[in-house]
């Protein structure tokens, strides 16, 4: 297979307003990692975030950068993975298209360090769907080709399928004006009055009130949740993009489906209904980051709060991309981290993992990727890219839990080694010094027992929490 090569650009006619032409390009980084960015045939090279390949990765598992961005406008993500011969492989993923494979990918073993090298040239599609354009192709799908509408009680984006010459200002909020909205009212999740999602009908309720229509699968998974007392509420878990599509109001469900059954896009899941909305007849459907049980808590704070774009997300889902995931990451959609998951500090490829409590977040660093890769359930699954206001709405931690032991990690970025402070008093201490329970973390023994923790002195709950955590 070929290498990359050196780069050395030269101007070209520029191509034409719906497709992009350009390169991906590279460098080794005195500390190991690859830094990699989009050079377009004109114009100035693009580094996006997150953009550096791990020095210490083991696993060939794809992994990709934050959005490719042109005048605003994401085009798509670069991949990287580690070949078997040492060698970075590099692609590119067009934001509605499949994965490319340059003819010239690969990065060398020792290509020396911060000199740029480049990928043959590609060239692909960036025309975009419009929102009408993509809200009638997913209702097709939805009531299975019955004349529907979408209504957007919430968003000020009333019928906007179905009845011609009715304006929408957006359906689908830019990241911009999603970040806007969000200062403006930051309870809301992102979500205007606390609507957490898209509503879908078929025409034949606006005309006679109630309809026994049937409702489809818009992406595929499988089902976590098949039916609810309030709401009626399906959950289908997409695993390769981490996320959950929920529909909402079902009158009944398909009695041939239930909990742990796979699903493909166009299943029947139920009957068109308005449980938890009386004499509203709609499906109410959200997507959210993670394996998700429940609704999102829209306006209200003290539940977890939407996360994708529903949209965006299922139109993806039912071309069968595999960009799926991509409507659910990246700064202003919303809380994009669940339980237990992963998340790249902004800018930097040091890995967090999160807890979420209620009300309550939490994150700790994990000092090297043999620690992190220790964890079967998190090894070879890529952190999620968040947004830096949502990465500080998580309260760092370095108290941990292994059996009956409690203890101080000090554990800070950059480093590979952290001294390790059993806790004299344990829980008891912890707890009269105003440590919160969600704020300790369970651990094993491949952690706490690893080289690159060296054990310190025991010290009292009161002396670890003066004791700084984290940069």
């Amino acid at each position: 297979m070929a290498a990359i090569v050196a780069a050395n650009f030269t101007t070209a006619q520029a191509q034409s307003d719906d497709e992009a032409t350009g390169r991906i390009v590279a460098r080794l980084l005195e500390d190991g990692r690859v830094e990699f960015g989009w050079q377009p045939t004109v114009g100035a090279r693009i580094l996006p975030y997150p953009r550096y390949f791990p020095a210490d990765i083991t696993h060939n598992r794809w992994l990709h950068s934050g959005p490719v961005e042109v005048d605003g406008e994401e085009i798509g993500r670069i991949y990287a993975r580690l070949s078997e011969d040492g060698r970075v492989e590099f692609a590119f993923t067009p934001t509605n298209g499949e994965r490319i494979l340059p003819e010239a990918r690969y990065f060398p073993v020792a290509p020396g360090h911060g000199r740029w090298l480049r990928s043959s040239e590609i060239t692909f599609s960036v025309e975009q769907p419009t929102v009408a354009e993509m809200e009638e192709a997913i209702l097709a799908v939805l009531f299975g080709g019955e004349p529907a509408q979408a209504n957007y009680n919430d968003w000020g984006c009333p019928n906007t399928v179905g009845q011609p010459g009715i304006e929408c200002s957006r359906a689908v909020w830019s990241e911009r004006e999603l970040r806007e909205k969000k200062a403006a009212e930051p309870n809301s999740g992102g979500y205007i009055g606390g609507h957490a999602g898209w509503d879908a009908q078929t025409l034949s309720v606006v005309r006679e009130k109630t309809a026994n229509e049937r409702f489809y699968a818009v992406s595929p998974g499988v089902i976590k949740r098949f039916g609810s007392p309030t709401v009626n509420l399906i959950a289908v878990w997409h695993r390769e993009s981490n996320t959950t599509t929920i529909y909402l109001h079902a009158r009944s469900l398909n009695p041939d489906l239930s909990s742990n059954d796979p699903v493909e896009v166009g299943t029947w899941l139920g009957i068109q209904g308005d449980r938890g909305s009386p004499g509203n007849e709609h499906v109410h459907i959200e997507v959210r980051a993670g394996e998700r049980t429940v609704g999102a808590g829209g306006a209200d704070p003290s539940l977890p709060g939407p996360t994708c774009n529903p949209v965006d997300f299922l139109w993806r889902s039912i071309q069968g991309l595999t960009t799926i995931g991509h409507a659910c990451g990246g700064a202003g959609n919303g809380p994009t981290v669940a339980n237990g998951q992963q998340m790249y500090r902004p800018g930097t490829t040091e890995v967090y993992v999160a807890k979420i409590v209620g009300n309550q977040r939490y994150k700790r660093l994990f000092l090297t990727g043999e620690i992190r890769d220790s964890y079967g359930h998190l090894r070879g699954r890529e952190p999620v890219t968040v947004s830096l206001a949502e990465f500080n709405s998580f309260s760092t931690s370095c108290f941990v839990r292994f059996g009956s032991d409690y203890y101080f990690l000090d554990v800070r970025e950059g480093a590979d080694r952290a001294g390790k402070f059993r806790i004299s008093d344990g829980q008891r201490g912890l707890s009269a010094v105003g440590v919160a329970e969600a704020a300790i973390f369970n651990v094993h023994a491949p952690e706490i027992n690893n080289a690159a923790f060296n054990s310190r002195s025991a010290i009292t709950a009161a002396q670890a929490a003066r004791m700084s955590c984290g940069n």
